[in-house]
């Protein structure tokens, strides 16, 4: 008898696309959403106690409960009840770095993939948008494009290049997994700090503002896209620390910190 199949993406807004678009098409499968964003942070092990642990002290953030949960995806997707289909993109470093766990612990059991990587549609009809990440994408485009009809099994040599490039970034374990023109590599933690000082400037803005400015001159780079705001946050934090970047208050809270480009020498 055929299993139930249980549909495995590695972007919580991308399991929300594609639980909508399942729905509009009648099909009634559990999508599983992967909390964590592997792209930062220890990945040998990928245990939820030191990942907590580095992102509170690298991004001041309490993850907890993130890391939490995802212990709880990976028995769900681990599980011989159901056949899973993994979803990701190729572009989305977070994504394809969930992806290659999942490879991972899969074994020798059977999977199936649907790689989505620069899905073009159309937005309102005229502007062609490329997207790095199923997320981007509305539920409706999902239907039309049919994407559920382009689920595949990877042959043994497909998931072998997809573990060992695994293996070396785990061996690696490096802050940062980025996306190039070969795949995945590692990166120093201070990987976007270019790009993050060329969006400030010398007057004072929001720290939500440099930071949406910063992912959107990422995002449209044909690689290195965008990371989290959350790591982004942190760099602009420590550049202000460093002396490169001025921030007001305390700036613990993006909403409420104005940036802007330092006055005086870095320290």
């Amino acid at each position: 008898m055929n299993k139930p199949l249980t549909h495995v993406v590695f972007n919580m807004s991308a399991a929300a696309s594609i639980r909508q678009a399942l729905s509009r098409i009648g099909r009634h499968e559990l999508v599983l959403g992967f909390p964590d964003n592997l792209s930062f942070g220890p990945i040998d092990p990928p245990s939820a106690r030191l990942r907590h642990v580095w992102i509170e002290n690298e991004l001041g953030v309490d993850f907890g409960q993130v890391v939490q949960s995802a212990d709880k995806f990976w028995a769900e997707a681990a599980s011989s009840a159901a056949l899973p289909v993994a979803w990701m993109s190729l572009l989305d470093a977070a994504e394809y770095c969930g992806f290659l766990e999942f490879v991972r612990r899969r074994g020798d059991a059977p999977f199936r993939v649907v790689i989505f990587t620069g899905f073009e549609y159309a937005e309102d009809g005229e502007t062609i948008i490329a997207a790095a990440s199923l997320g981007l994408v509305p539920p409706d485009q999902i239907v039309e494009a049919r994407l559920f009809d382009h689920e595949k099994e990877l042959r043994p040599d497909e998931i072998e290049a997809f573990l060992e490039m695994w293996r070396r970034l785990r061996q690696e374990n490096a802050p940062l997994r980025v996306v190039d023109g070969i795949g995945l590599v590692s990166a120093p933690i201070t990987h976007f700090d270019d790009a993050i000082v060329s969006c400030a400037s010398g007057d004072w803005q929001k720290g939500t503002s440099l930071v949406a400015t910063t992912m959107s001159q990422l995002s449209a780079c044909p690689l290195d896209r965008a990371p989290s705001d959350l790591l982004l946050w942190a760099r602009v934090r420590a550049l202000g620390e460093a002396g490169i970047l001025e921030t007001t208050g305390d700036g613990i809270e993006m909403r409420s910190t104005l940036v802007r480009r330092s006055q005086e020498p870095p320290r």
